[in-house]
């Protein structure tokens, strides 16, 4: 992945919608699974003791349930907390930033990069369109 796109600050609420489109979307291209790394936040309790942290392979039906139970137990929330979502599949990885945004790496155009450019540029997430 050698190319980043950031959207200007968001409210919280359209990282949840964000990320419910995406991952629906996913499900549509046909992938099964995703890879999760959770920033420190939630990291530190769902890594356990050891704190070795790594890609988690996550079933992708199961990735807002699991975001869900780890922000009712308070080990983090979206927003709040670093959350990566790597597809190896489409070589892009999201970033829901403790920022309030939201960062799409990747290597080449594909349609999962497409369909996330094209609605970040439609709801006007960047301060200038950006190129593609």
């Amino acid at each position: 992945m050698n190319r980043e796109m950031v959207t200007d600050p968001l409210g919280v609420e359209d990282l949840w919608a964000d990320l419910h489109i995406n991952l629906k979307h996913l499900k549509e291209l046909g992938v099964k699974e995703v890879l999760l790394l959770f920033g420190f936040s939630w990291g530190k309790s769902i890594y356990g003791k050891d704190q070795t942290w790594y890609d988690m392979p996550v079933a992708l039906d199961q990735v807002e349930t699991m975001l869900t139970d780890a922000h009712k137990k308070g080990y983090g929330a979206l927003g709040h907390d670093n959350l990566y979502i790597s597809i190896p599949g489409f070589d892009a990885r999201l970033q829901y930033s403790h920022e309030i945004d939201i960062h799409l790496s990747f290597g080449k155009l594909n349609p999962f990069v497409d369909a996330v450019l094209a609605r970040w540029n439609a709801n006007q997430w960047f301060t200038e369109k950006q190129p593609r």
